[in-house]
């Protein structure tokens, strides 16, 4: 095929055709197929310029009751943006033959949060810490608590196999720069098993997207925070856990968090307790005795 393209081995494809260029990065489903096709002296352009298109797809798919849209290009969910990760993957599960409806019934929770930080980060999150859906729409995670099923921070709140711990969403702390707050925590596998200890029990909740207020940066990224969960299985053989940690991008420009302009973790975080930037306040936890902003102490 003879137009003007520039690919970049395991990155990118840029081509340019008559009045437009399209570019399209590794990850795009249809990646291989444009490679494929650029590749054959006597490729169909208009079948090249389809491939780049994520939105057709999804606009010729039936059976979504109408709740995706596409207009000039953009998919939408009941009239909203869908963000460009998430179409993705319901492209991906299309391909595959798998049912998108876990993954159409997940936004519609998820678009009924308040918070535009959790609505624009946290289908992300949960592909990068192996997180399911459910049926539909919620998600499973895990949760590290004491042997006798009460939280390890303060032993009052119950987690127990059809416990629902619930709190107000204005109670839970918003900021992702600070580690351990207000707010019920759950995460990966590997970070609630540890938290539990030898001693614990690792719990697995079910979690409503809607109910998701936070993502902390710290402990790479590996917990959330949340205003309510439903406790809904243990997990206890924990001799052959699976290994289920997908370390962060080391590069901090990765935008898997978020976009470049939200706020990144830094060293000289002020202390949650006094303020203190110096991180030499000598505030201590009562309970573990680490710095607050280091602390692993949590609901």
């Amino acid at each position: 095929m003879n137009v003007p393209t520039l690919i970049i081995p395991g990155q990118s494809v840029t081509v340019m055709l008559p009045g437009k260029t399209l570019t399209a990065k590794s990850d795009h489903p249809k990646f291989a197929d444009i490679i494929t096709l650029l590749g054959e002296p006597n490729g169909d352009t208009k079948v090249l310029e389809s491939l780049f298109d994520l939105a057709k797809p999804v606009r010729e798919y039936v059976g979504l009751n109408g709740k995706l849209t596409v207009v000039n290009g953009a998919v939408l969910f009941n009239g909203v943006p869908v963000h460009n990760y998430t179409t993705e993957k319901i492209l991906q599960f299309m391909e595959l033959g798998l049912p998108v409806s876990p993954i159409i019934n997940f936004l519609e929770r998820l678009l009924a949060n308040p918070s535009k930080r959790a609505v624009d980060e946290l289908y992300r999150f949960l592909v990068h810490r192996n997180m399911p859906l459910t049926h539909d729409g919620k998600f499973r995670a895990y949760k590290g608590v004491r042997s006798d099923y009460m939280d390890k921070y303060t032993g009052t709140v119950s987690h127990h196999i059809g416990a629902k711990p619930t709190m107000l969403r204005n109670e839970v702390n918003d900021d992702a720069r600070v580690a351990c707050s207000n707010g019920f925590h759950a995460g990966s596998l590997n970070y609630a098993n540890d938290y539990a200890g030898p001693e614990g029990r690792l719990m697995v909740v079910e979690i409503d997207p809607a109910d998701v207020v936070s993502v902390p940066f710290d402990c790479d990224g590996q917990k959330l925070r949340t205003a309510s969960y439903l406790v809904v299985d243990e997990l206890k053989d924990r001799s052959a856990l699976p290994d289920t940690y997908i370390p962060a991008p080391a590069d901090e420009s990765d935008d898997s968090y978020g976009d470049d302009d939200e706020p990144k973790p830094f060293a000289d975080d002020p202390c949650v307790d006094c303020g203190d930037e110096t991180g030499e306040c000598g505030c201590g936890c009562p309970d573990c005795g680490e710095h607050p902003n280091d602390c692993q102490c949590d609901l």
